[in-house]
């Protein structure tokens, strides 16, 4: 009987510590509101912002931040914060919606994550107010802030909108964690076996 509880218990050790190890934890970060650059435009790449609202409005509401809803022709920065609660990040993205941004010929924008370049805006030079989701995957070496990263849009004194920025981290335990585990395991195996002698 106790050879059975015993291995139980080390089955379930074993099973705990895999599962840990494996499961990822999503960390986000929303810097705006999804409200559609304040004016109801469905968060979708392809439509017309002057469909729903105006150059050169302001649509922020209180709350939100000073980048967001407000049409400018100026470059843009600000900071995603996050805790990563001890967690080694896997992977992160960076989602950006505008209407607006490099939708000239002769215009590249980018996107830089604290000081450093994680892709560049092509030209859509289909419409002068198009909507564009932007994703970007940030390197999780530019991570290493406890606190958070910067972002920063530069731009070429074309106006534009953003409605929103999301940053989203996958981050898993610590690999102590899973040494530790492996540690008591190996601990209740050496007890084990040492009862038996």
């Amino acid at each position: 009987m106790k050879k059975l509880i015993s291995f139980f218990v080390f089955a379930f050790i074993i099973f705990s510590s895999t599962q840990s190890a494996q499961s990822a934890v999503t960390i986000i970060d929303l810097q705006g509101d999804k409200d559609g650059f304040g004016v109801g435009c469905p968060i979708a790449s392809g439509l017309h912002y002057l469909d729903y609202g105006y150059y050169w409005a302001d649509y922020r509401e209180p709350g939100d931040p000073d980048f967001t809803d407000y049409w400018y022709e100026d470059d843009k920065s600000w900071t995603h914060t996050y805790d990563l609660m001890g967690l080694v990040p896997v992977s992160a993205t960076l989602e950006i919606f505008v209407a607006g941004l490099a939708d000239k010929a002769e215009w590249n924008g980018e996107v830089f994550v604290n000081g450093v370049s994680v892709g560049t805006i092509l030209p859509d030079t289909s419409a002068n107010d198009l909507t564009r989701i932007l994703t970007f995957n940030i390197p999780v070496g530019l991570l290493i802030n406890p606190d958070g990263v910067t972002v920063d849009v530069n731009n070429d004194l074309d106006g534009y909108t953003i409605d929103y920025s999301q940053l989203t981290i996958q981050a898993i335990p610590a690999p102590g964690a899973l040494a530790l585990c492996g540690i008591g395991t190996a601990m209740l195996g050496w007890l084990r076996k040492k009862r038996t002698l």
